[in-house]
């Protein structure tokens, strides 16, 4: 005898009234505004370097990508703490935590003044002698483009 499965919507499952997938909806929503209330509360070169990570038990946790940013951000945050409080739905809030994490490549911010790797002389003519073997343009033009880095 064939077992019958319930198949559910994507919809009805995050739309259901309980259960832990719904928490966890709700859960990541809840970030995601307090992430962009932080955003909009440190000023912009900072914000950039700066990500709420985590809001549990009164506490607000912080990532930035580098010590300097830190310094930065433990100045800020009394006056971020007061900011958050005045808001209602945090005013539970009764600490930030602030933690260094490495960004991965483009994680937090674009970094437009970082030098791009070069290529040595040998690897930039053979980049270009595989362009000129593609027929797609697209292709071609990116393999160029690589080949002119060095």
């Amino acid at each position: 005898m064939p077992h019958k499965t319930s198949v559910k919507s994507v919809r009805t499952v995050l739309d259901g009234t309980t259960g832990l997938l719904k928490t966890l909806v709700e859960s990541c929503a809840r970030l995601e505004r307090v992430a962009k209330l932080v955003a909009r509360e440190l000023p912009e070169p900072l914000a950039r370097h700066c990500r709420a990570v985590n809001l549990a038990n009164g506490v607000l946790t912080l990532h930035s990508d580098s010590p300097v940013w830190i310094t930065r951000l433990r100045f800020h945050g009394p006056r971020l703490l007061e900011s958050l409080r005045s808001h209602p739905d945090m005013d539970g809030v009764r600490e930030v935590r602030i933690k260094t994490v490495p960004a991965p490549s483009g994680a937090f911010a674009h970094h437009p003044l970082r030098s791009l790797p070069r290529l040595s002389p040998a690897a930039a003519d053979h980049l270009r002698d595989a362009a000129l073997t593609f027929s797609a343009p697209v292709l071609r033009a990116a393999l160029l483009r690589l080949a002119r880095r060095r």
